[in-house]
């Protein structure tokens, strides 16, 4: 197992851990000294010293929040061949005592079988996975403060009436609907026919129409209803490259259309699990996790130095490929749409890099049952299986491949390489940015992994430098419950995380990802403007301990950074630090950066004092100038520009050394011809 595999098992044992012991202490009461609660952790696979320090205090984080102990936990670490993935974990609580169930009545026998539901509207497509039960889920676009539970949609699709206008229900394989109460200035149809208090059957598919009984038009949405079952791709033993070469497919990237080969991985490489959430819209679990492994590699374009950065799905069965197709599509619409306000039309600028559907086979045929093995072993899937390292387990329509382009990270600089001021190129080269995060969060998005390891460089049309997001399917919708997100403790602020423990509505944790970009954006521009060794050093530390949490501390780090010249500045960039800032629906990360740029010294006093700052020797101006290009071209928070410095001066040193030689041959060649001159003139005076 790699560094990153064995990092990235850590970090899901880690949230596993931390979401399951919170679950139990939540439901203690009375938590004392002496109640000391003690957690078993047992996984697959050993993890290291590290790793498991880490895990204990994030417990004893978790158990400081909860009745009047001091923190104490028990945590101890077991291997178990049988554990879940990635751990199966035990809390237990002394002096606990769960009372045995009441006897419930037998349930009422229903069709077992869940159901996707895929509604759309405008080419984005919003899913749910359906249970089934005799429950009503309310459909709506919420209004501002809503805080209840159901089948949301984003509160930035204005055209659909926002409010509680239908209800669903799916119970003995039929799905129901009924009118809601509210906003009686609508009239709601399915298909044509208007739904009633009492509620009907509705087919599997067909049109939802919200009809304005004022006027102002009617709007539609679309829905389908799928099947589904609940699987689990089975882990690989690694990756078997077999003859080594790329599997061919076609490229979706409308700048790079053509043949695309997708390289192998390392022999050997071992696939990552990932979960992918499936809202349900119900209170006792609103979302339920679909599982597949990811394999990560690079492909070319024949006839081209362009690469892409690959990542290849495998899922469980062709349902669950059908629905992350659809989920990934989705995500790469709402990236197009981010990016659509990071420049003008035909502007080649992205604030998150752009992800692309790359197909497998042939248009895939969704599949309700496992095929035979034996009829594809010479399909494509047979050389993916192959990498998955499960070879004698090839599937047709199991696989999703997406790729983005393959940008360079960001080589972060340190405070010392950064200067004496802060610099204005920085801030240029994060308006894209800021833009791209505050139109993602008006789509009702948010990319809810932001952070400096996934900035990476990109030059837009006109040869500029600029920085862009990866990681683009990570992209959740707002307002989710905590389960569905990628949560990274580290790179998130005090609030998110007191948010995370906070239980604001019955069975429902809500947590604002707007906030958890926010403050990851923050985290951005602090580190091409401070340095990624001050920034490291206020995350630092158990949460509600590090510098960041307290404000008079990011003040004290900061304080020296800068001359006093720079305060106003200064101040205006740790404000978002502030407890509550980020939480404050108006606040807007353009807003803020353009805050800064106006507070930025027009003078721009540190470009004027290197510029005036010539190299000695005779050369010195050609050298100033190669170093105001360099700086000019790359944000000077990349760490490599001076690496990229010398190599031009080097590649200069050669051309001024051919110059002077030249020069030099030519001189030779004259002073030798007037040497021959005088020597054919000598010698024709002495004949004559």
């Amino acid at each position: 197992m790699s560094a990153g595999d064995e990092e990235r098992r850590a970090r899901a044992v880690r949230g596993a851990v931390i979401t399951s012991v919170h679950d139990v202490l939540s439901e203690c009461d009375d938590l004392t000294d002496e109640r000391v609660p003690r957690v078993v952790v047992r996984t697959r696979v050993s993890l290291d010293g590290e790793a498991q320090a880490d895990i204990r205090a994030a417990v004893r984080e978790v158990r400081s929040t909860f009745g009047d102990g001091d923190g104490r936990v028990r945590v101890s670490f077991e291997l178990s061949a049988d554990a879940a993935d990635p751990c199966d974990v035990e809390c237990t609580v002394p002096g606990v005592e769960r009372p045995e169930p009441e006897a419930e009545p037998e349930p009422e026998v229903l069709d077992a079988s869940a159901r996707l539901l895929v509604l759309g509207f405008d080419g984005v497509e919003f899913h749910f996975l359906l249970e089934p039960g005799r429950d009503w889920l309310p459909l709506l676009r919420p209004a501002a403060g809503y805080d209840g539970t159901g089948l949301l949609l984003p509160q930035a699709l204005s055209d659909v009436p926002h409010g509680h206008l239908v209800d669903l229900s799916f119970a003995g394989g039929v799905l129901r609907a009924r009118r809601a109460s509210e906003r009686p200035d609508y009239a709601v149809s399915v298909n044509g026919t208007n739904l009633v208090p009492e509620g009907a059957a509705i087919p599997e598919s067909g049109e939802v129409l919200f009809a304005s009984l004022t006027g102002s038009g009617s709007r539609a949405l679309t829905y389908e209803l799928l099947a589904w079952s609940d699987e689990v791709p089975s882990p690989g033993t690694g990756a078997d490259v077999l003859d080594g070469a790329p599997h061919p497919t076609e490229s979706a990237d409308p700048a790079n259309p053509g043949a695309l080969l997708v390289q192998p991985p390392a022999a050997g490489t071992k696939s990552a699990a990932r979960r992918f959430p499936l809202p349900t819209g119900r209170t006792d679990a609103p979302v339920h996790d679909l599982h597949v492994q990811v394999l990560y590699t690079t492909a070319t374009h024949p006839g081209s130095s362009d690469r892409s950065h690959v990542k290849i799905y495998r899922c469980a069965t062709p349902q669950h490929a059908a629905y992350l197709r659809r989920h990934l599509a989705t995500q790469a619409g709402l990236v197009r749409q981010a990016n659509a306000v990071a420049g003008r039309p035909g502007e080649r600028t992205w604030s998150v890099a752009p992800i692309h559907l790359v197909a497998v086979t042939p248009a895939p045929q969704v599949l309700t049952a496992r095929a035979d093995p034996s009829s594809v072993t010479t399909n494509a899937e047979n050389r993916l299986s192959a990498w998955f390292g499960v070879p004698d387990q090839p599937q047709p329509d199991c696989f999703v491949i997406v790729a983005s382009p393959l940008l360079e990270p960001v080589g972060w600089a340190g405070h010392e390489q950064l200067g004496t001021a802060p610099s204005g190129g920085q801030l240029s080269a994060l308006a894209a940015l800021a833009a791209g995060v505050d139109h993602l969060h008006f789509l009702g998005v948010a990319h809810c992994d932001i952070k400096p390891q996934n900035v990476c460089h990109h030059l837009d049309a006109q040869g500029r430098g600029v920085y862009v997001l990866v990681d683009g399917d990570a992209i959740t919708r707002t307002g989710g419950p905590v389960a569905a997100l990628r949560f990274t403790p580290e790179y998130a602020s005090a609030e998110v995380i007191r948010a995370a423990q906070r239980v604001r509505a019955p069975g429902r944790e809500v947590i604002d990802v707007r906030e958890h970009d926010r403050f990851g954006f923050v985290l951005v521009v602090l580190t091409a403007l401070v340095g990624i060794d001050k920034v490291d050093a206020l995350l630092r530390g158990a949460y509600g301990k590090r510098p960041v949490d307290s404000i008079s501390m990011v003040e004290e780090a900061v304080a020296d950074l800068w001359s006093t010249r720079w305060d106003r500045f200064t101040e205006e960039l740790i404000r978002p630090l502030r407890p509550g800032t980020l939480l404050d629906d108006e606040w807007s990360a353009k807003a803020w950066l353009d805050r800064l740029s106006a507070l930025w010294s027009p003078e721009q006093e540190q470009r004027v004092v290197e510029a005036d700052r010539v190299a000695v020797g005779t050369y010195g101006r050609e050298v100033t100038a190669i170093r105001t290009g360099v700086q000019d071209e790359r944000a000077p928070a990349w760490a490599e520009w001076r690496a990229e410095l010398v190599n031009r001066i080097r590649a200069h040193q050669q051309l001024v050394a051919r110059r002077v030689y030249r020069n030099w041959l030519w001189a030779g060649r004259v002073a030798f011809g007037v040497c021959v001159l005088l020597l054919v003139a000598t010698i024709a005076g002495v004949l004559s």
